[in-house]
């Protein structure tokens, strides 16, 4: 991975990883503070737990009313994998690159989990960039269970149409122990006047109704864990079925998609790498693997025949 986005240390060491590893999350869009019912119905751990039929995902899990971050409590607790952090509030949630932002009571779903691998050198390489787009697939999957279309974006964002539904961040504390940030809206309406209205959406907007997160976070778990016990090029077909980028003009953004870089140019995004980079076709003929840029897709976009 030529391309990096994000410097992790430990005590001893740092290194940087992959910027597939730096998926957004969410929380990106949640900025400031939004309105919800006041009659938000709290998460129901009881019921989540019946729901769940994982080995070692979400079996432990950790439920607050208000944290700053659910990803500083999996930090925290880096030693226990596949325990799970659940929050109805964040006061101080990170999102890409490091932007702060607010999230609101009990409509939507922000959690974090700690991943591990018993896996060393190359083969834990490996699983940990597995991991990052079993995440997006099983976060899509899961919304589709509950009955809505989504899509991933590359890397790994969640999408409805061309609305964001979820996001996610993973950050490698070694190279054995992944703590995984994700974010869904599942039961939050914004408001029209809100200019996330044309940019954003949650699962109870799609389908006009609400929408259980217990049973959501459940799949999302359930799928997960299957997914990782398969191999590489499993997850990236499985990847491939809910892409929505693949034959999409695309624009292809070296610094941020929220700034012009003279080496920003537009493609066609051709297929996967074994790796999960994706190759896209230049407007001169010639064929690029990304895997440290940001993509976007063209307004005027169609698919390539």
């Amino acid at each position: 991975w030529p391309h990096t986005k994000m410097s992790l240390s430990t005590n001893n060491w740092k290194y940087a990883v992959p910027a597939v590893a730096a998926a957004s999350l969410l929380a990106y869009y949640l900025l400031k503070p939004r309105l919800f019912s006041k009659k938000a119905k709290r998460f129901d751990t009881l019921a989540f737990q019946s729901f769940l039929q994982t080995s070692k995902l979400g079996r432990a899990l950790d439920y607050h009313q208000e944290v700053d971050s659910t990803m500083n409590l999996a930090k925290a607790a880096r030693d226990v994998h596949g325990k799970l952090f659940l929050a109805e509030r964040q006061t101080a949630g990170r999102g890409r690159r490091g932007r702060a932002w607010t999230s609101e009571d009990a409509s939507n779903l922000y959690f974090s989990f700690v991943w591990k691998t018993s896996d060393t050198g190359a083969a834990a390489l490996t699983t940990m960039l597995k991991l990052n787009f079993a995440i997006s697939t099983a976060t899509a999957l899961a919304c589709r269970e509950a009955g809505v279309a989504a899509t991933v974006k590359w890397p790994n964002d969640v999408w409805v149409g061309s609305l964001k539904l979820s996001g996610m961040l993973v950050d490698l504390e070694d190279p054995q122990t992944a703590i995984v940030g994700v974010g869904i809206n599942v039961n939050w309406t914004i408001p029209e006047s809100d200019g996330l209205f044309y940019t954003a959406t949650s699962l109870s907007t799609q389908l006009g109704k609400p929408v259980s997160r217990e049973s959501l976070l459940a799949s999302f778990c359930q799928i997960l864990e299957r997914l990782m016990g398969q191999p590489m090029h499993v997850v990236m077909e499985e990847y491939t079925k809910v892409d929505c980028i693949l034959g999409k003009a695309i624009r292809v953004h070296h610094n941020s998609r929220q700034t012009n870089h003279a080496d920003d140019y537009d493609a066609v995004a051709l297929s996967f790498a074994e790796d999960g980079g994706l190759r896209v076709r230049r407007a001169d003929g010639s064929n690029v693997v990304l895997r440290g840029e940001e993509v976007t897709i063209r307004p005027e976009s169609t698919t390539e025949s």
